[in-house]
């Protein structure tokens, strides 16, 4: 059968067969009076979903939906895959002192990998569903995993040994962070809720009732006395981390795009935001005055990262449509589009006789060229 989550089932109009869709990115068709499968139908895609970058050596690593995580060559666009993953990767995150990378997998584990050498270090496993979300602590001892599973794990990264469980969310864990000076986390669930903890301890000292329904994203700003979040509401909210008290009230609000908020960080400085939505678009926030100063356009999916580089000139983002773009911020404009290879790239079908102009149209979907 499926490999993975089944998604959607239809009878057929004469009632003898059963067509299915999942997560493995097929279509099976079921005889149903011997349930065998009649025929499977296989689609190709390959979303980029979470991206991260290490400045110091110009490295940008993104995870897909093929299960892999790539490291690219932001110059020349080259990039190497590290495969290991038996589901698609929702996050990777760079250590901040080693050569070391995590990723975080809906096969329900986080890996650390040498990105010199491209080896498999460790493999974290203990949670009972995907993992989400995965960050490092600022001192580069602890790594910290979120999961639909509901919980938080904390990991010693020398020694692979979770050291604690944060428990609390009733729902999907979807977003995770530390404070600058690694003493919080905050996290952000499918429940409405955010919530700040001890990491020393485990304890939760506050929750904000925070967007309508999914928290997609949140951030610490560089102070570490200001929590953004960003979700299904459309809006990113900023939160005091002191006033614990005011469960339903954001010190401010920005408004402006249209899907839901998938990314949200700040610059440096702590005076402007970045945010990526479902809307295809990513915004620059100037928060002196809470107006959106710059709107970038061209991905042609919704935009699930984005960084802003430390001088503040340029923005990377990854997208469900399957690219990494790299923005020039002044100029408002795309400079180089990385996407890794679709299973018939550059293969040249002009003059191919026998095929329909649906197969070729979803041959070209799959990277084929035609004079």
């Amino acid at each position: 059968g499926h490999t993975n989550r089944v998604w959607s089932v239809r009878f057929s109009p004469d009632g003898k067969t059963i067509a299915s869709g999942g997560d493995d990115r097929s279509a099976k068709l079921w005889n149903i009076a011997t349930g065998e499968c009649s025929k499977t139908i296989q689609g190709y895609s390959n979303v980029v979903y979470r991206i991260a970058f290490e400045s110091d050596r110009q490295l940008l690593a993104s995870g897909h939906e093929d299960q892999t995580v790539k490291l690219w060559d932001i110059h020349t666009g080259q990039h190497r895959s590290l495969s290991g993953h038996k589901n698609r990767v929702f996050d990777v995150a760079f250590h901040p002192i080693m050569s070391i990378l995590a990723s975080a997998s809906g096969d329900r584990t986080v890996k650390l990998w040498d990105w010199h050498t491209g080896n498999c270090l460790h493999t974290f496993a203990g949670h009972e569903s995907w993992v989400v979300s995965v960050t490092f602590s600022p001192d580069g001892q602890i790594l910290a995993s979120s999961s639909y599973d509901h919980t938080i794990k904390l990991w010693h990264v020398q020694t692979g040994e979770c050291i604690q469980v944060l428990r609390g969310h009733t729902n999907y864990v979807l977003s995770i962070a530390f404070s600058p000076d690694g003493q919080l986390l905050v996290s952000g669930s499918y429940g409405q809720t955010i919530k700040l903890w001890e990491v020393s301890t485990g304890d939760c000292l506050g929750t904000w009732e925070g967007q309508d329904s999914r928290i997609w994203s949140v951030a610490f700003s560089p102070d570490g006395q200001t929590i953004v979040s960003g979700g299904n509401d459309r809006s990113i909210k900023l939160w005091s981390i002191s006033d614990r008290k005011s469960l339903h009230k954001p010190l401010r609000t920005l408004e402006g795009h249209e899907g839901e908020i998938l990314s949200t960080s700040f610059n440096q400085k702590g005076d402007m935001l970045l945010s990526t939505s479902m809307d295809k678009t990513i915004k620059l926030w100037d928060l002196a005055t809470d107006r959106c100063i710059k709107t970038l356009h061209g991905h042609e999916n919704s935009v699930w990262s984005g960084i802003l580089s430390q001088d503040g000139c340029t923005i990377l983002s990854s997208s469900a449509d399957e690219t990494i773009k790299i923005w020039d911020v002044q100029a408002e404009r795309c400079i180089k589009t990385l996407r890794s290879p679709r299973p018939y790239e550059n293969m040249n079908i002009t003059g191919v006789t026998g095929l329909t102009e649906a197969q070729k149209n979803t041959l070209k979907a799959l990277g084929s060229v035609e004079d």
